[in-house]
């Protein structure tokens, strides 16, 4: 079966969010696209990842972008993107104009806005599941008709940029051997990962592949994979109703019990508490 395939660009009459140029939405094939390279006068470009690996390129960098990242991209700046690999989660981005108010928001509030902007000096940020939920509610908000749901729309959409900017971390531009490595182990989350394959993809001897990755990443291997499996089973424990047995086998855990306790070790609950957790979220952000 296909998987559906959407672009949904809203523009400023759309929306009704002043100095927003473009909100915009891509998932399947139309999240696969490349671009090629391009420039925006005076406007800011922010770019959103759910899921997979996208390669894009600014200012003559190249930069790999992960799930839960988002790229920042500086007004009249050349970028571009390749073709990603087949893994392909869903793309949001939007355009902020340099000059000018923004959001109808009183002038100082404009202008603190503006200066969050023009001193930003992180390319790539990395944000929390929640925050690329808020932007994705808010599309979904203004992408109606009616009024009330797009004050709600225009609201989160300026929650949510503010929770961007206060990103606890950038995350970090690796070496092409460690990245290599990192693209295929968020490739094949739901496999039994291979140290010798990842080893091999570094190019380098176990020794210094391991120190490397340490190094570069924080945790080992290994940890950084049960980390990322964890870490990505939260959407499907969320999300769905799926027995958590299932979802532990999907990941390739040896057993739902291993994997019920390493859910409880890296966040703090156990699978059951947190769908209990977000069941009630999710209700009360609906009522």
């Amino acid at each position: 079966m296909r998987s559906e395939s959407f672009r949904t660009v809203l523009t400023q009459e759309q929306h009704a969010m002043q100095g927003v140029p473009a909100f915009g939405r891509s998932t399947g094939a139309d999240a696969a696209l490349p671009l090629i390279p391009h420039s925006h006068k005076d406007k800011y470009e922010i770019v959103l990842l759910s899921a997979g690996v996208r390669c894009l390129h600014a200012d003559g960098v190249n930069y790999t972008v992960y799930e839960n990242n988002a790229f920042f991209v500086r007004p009249n700046e050349v970028h571009s993107a390749d073709r990603p690999t087949k893994t392909s989660g869903e793309i949001l981005w939007f355009q902020l104009n340099a000059t000018g108010n923004l959001l109808d928001l009183p002038e100082q509030t404009s202008k603190f806005i503006q200066f969050k902007l023009s001193s930003c000096q992180t390319r790539l940020f990395c944000i929390t599941p929640s925050i690329f939920s808020s932007f994705q509610e808010s599309f979904r908000l203004l992408n109606r008709n009616d009024t009330i749901s797009r004050l709600k729309g225009q609201s989160l959409f300026l929650y949510a940029l503010l929770s961007l900017f206060e990103a606890p971390k950038a995350a970090q531009i690796l070496s092409p051997e460690i990245d290599r490595v990192k693209q295929c182990i968020m490739l094949h989350l739901h496999d039994a990962i291979d140290m010798d394959v990842l080893c091999d993809k570094s190019g380098m001897p176990m020794r210094t592949f391991l120190e490397e990755f340490e190094r570069q990443i924080g945790f080992s291997p290994k940890e950084y994979i049960l980390r990322s499996k964890i870490e990505r089973s939260c959407i499907d424990i969320a999300k769905t109703q799926k027995p958590f047995a299932d979802i532990a086998f999907s990941y390739h855990f040896s057993s739902a019990s291993y994997f019920s306790i390493l859910f409880k070790r890296y966040q703090g609950c156990t699978p059951k508490q947190y769908r209990k957790k977000y069941s009630k979220k999710r209700g009360s952000d609906h009522k």
